[in-house]
């Protein structure tokens, strides 16, 4: 992943860079759905863009999935890498590009009453911690519309706002549990079972919608 992500921005740098004038190029502030980040810019074309940007988000939340109560952590870390389209020679933009995604996302439960895994019901003492992973695409695609209030424009500050969405795939699901049983094959069969019906709950974020809002200097 470290390697790709290097190889990628090298490459986007290199071909940016060559084309890029210094009077047009800007830093930004962002606070978006995927995490609070930083965002270089900068005008290769009088009508194109291109933009690098790194997220960071962490925090945890409890809450159901495949009606079992987990508690979940999540430390999002993303790179994104997008070349934006100014039809009107304005602040309006398409964006197209891809989001190179190093998360995680984990879960655990522990119960003390009985819980259905897969079709059947066992007690909390014989699964002991029920632990997952949850695992999208490392590289995504991302299309989305936004405004640079600042693009092609003498003014050093100027306002920024995207909204897309990211393909990030269906989830890779992973459950394991320490409890007595937790080797027994009729259980590992009922957790496979289980690992498929929290895929389908989480399935709904493989298209993720992104609304970010932040602040530009230009130089």
């Amino acid at each position: 992943m470290v390697r790709k992500t290097v190889l990628v921005v090298a490459m986007f740098v290199f071909l940016f860079s060559s084309h890029l004038h210094a009077q047009n190029f800007s830093l930004g502030l962002k606070a978006s759905t995927l995490g609070f980040g930083v965002e270089a810019e900068g005008n290769v074309k009088e009508l194109i863009g291109g933009r690098i940007g790194a997220n960071y988000l962490s925090f945890d939340y409890s809450g159901k999935a495949s009606d079992i109560d987990y508690d979940f952590e999540v430390e999002s870390k993303n790179l994104l890498v997008l070349l934006d389209v100014h039809p009107f020679r304005g602040s309006f933009r398409i964006s197209g590009g891809v989001v190179l995604n190093d998360s995680t996302f984990d879960a655990t439960s522990v119960s003390a009453d009985k819980v259905t895994i897969g079709d059947k019901e066992y007690s909390g003492s014989e699964i002991g911690t029920l632990k997952g992973t949850v695992d999208f695409n490392k590289t995504s695609p991302y299309i989305g519309l936004g405004w640079d209030t600042s693009f092609g424009k003498s003014k050093r500050f100027g306002f920024l706002f995207d909204i897309g969405v990211v393909y990030q795939g269906s989830p890779d699901i992973t459950l394991s549990a320490d409890g007595p049983i937790s080797t027994d094959p009729t259980f590992q069969s009922d957790l496979a079972r289980e690992e498929q019906d929290l895929q389908d709950d989480l399935d709904k974020f493989k298209y993720y919608p992104v609304i970010a809002l932040g602040v530009s200097y230009r130089f």
